[in-house]
């Protein structure tokens, strides 16, 4: 006999390692979530330096951030919040 599946919602916590990956809007931007998995603020650092601005698709890649214990911070540009449709967020690895 099968069991009823349980559904628990929990507070946001950042991972404590391995790799995380974080949204990040057309204008480079990340959020609060995101944020949190970078406290000393590296992604904004190496956002210039990789000519990374939020585009639909694109990425950018810090490894062993400074200030965490996770061994990758991943970016990825999510675009214009007006254009994302079911489609889109399937490309960006929905399911």
């Amino acid at each position: 006999m099968n069991s009823t599946p349980s559904i628990a919602f929990a507070k946001f916590a950042a991972p404590k390692r391995g790799s995380v990956f974080v949204l990040a809007a057309d204008d480079g931007a990340v959020g609060k979530a995101g944020k949190a998995c970078d406290p000393a603020g590296a992604l904004a650092r190496a956002f210039p330096v990789a000519d990374f601005s939020g585009k639909f698709g694109t990425v950018a890649e810090v490894l062993a951030p400074e200030g965490t214990s996770i061994d990758r911070l991943v970016a990825v540009g999510a675009g214009k919040a007006s254009a994302l449709d079911d489609q889109a967020w399937l490309r960006l690895g929905g399911t």
